[in-house]
């Protein structure tokens, strides 16, 4: 006989892409993040997913392995999750979700850092308050070593350094730092 069999149109199958793994920040300033992770295998793009209000919403569509947030608020926790997306001929398939990751940007440098005070083997320190600090670290510079050295810390807008050697020409400088979720975050030294 004669097979007189009829097929059901053709449809199209795609599996998921491989999980990304490797998805971590990398260079993190005041106002910057960079993330990147590892090629997942049969990914052609990387969806790019942001926390806000408690809910993951699609930030961004990748080809590459990796990305750069600016212009960032200092001092605050971003949350992350990333999928890879494989593409057929007819349809595309998005891959599980990675864990999340959370990064905070550091706290701004220290500003207006200047002497209010001189005296014979004192000087006052004083400078802008960062709102989102709660200790500010003052630091001498080590010749002998070439490096700063730490002479204390307050969490107030001014120091008085103490125990200084007349006639002699001391450099300073300030971090200042904060704490979330038990961690805590430092800016760069003024």
């Amino acid at each position: 006989g004669k097979d007189t069999s009829q097929k059901s149109d053709a449809i199209y199958a795609l599996t998921a892409p491989e999980a990304v793994n490797g998805f971590e920040a990398q260079d993190v300033t005041s106002s910057t993040i960079t993330l990147s992770w590892d090629k997942a295998e049969g990914a052609v793009q990387y969806n790019l997913y942001i926390c806000e209000n408690g809910e993951y919403t699609l930030y961004d569509e990748y080809t590459g392995l990796s990305c750069s947030f600016t212009s960032l608020s200092q001092f605050t926790e971003y949350k992350f999750r990333i999928a890879a997306v494989a593409k057929g001929e007819k349809n595309s398939v998005i891959g599980s979700m990675s864990e999340e990751i959370a990064v905070v940007t550091l706290p701004e440098k220290v500003r207006d850092l200047i002497p209010v005070s001189i005296k014979d083997k004192s000087v006052t320190l004083s400078w802008t308050a960062n709102e989102k600090a709660d200790t500010y670290t003052v630091y001498a510079y080590d010749s002998s070593t070439g490096k700063y050295k730490e002479v204390g810390s307050t969490a107030e807008t001014q120091f008085v350094v103490t125990s200084l050697k007349m006639t002699t020409e001391y450099k300073f400088c300030v971090s200042c730092s904060g704490t979330i979720n038990s961690n805590v975050y430092t800016s760069e030294m003024s």
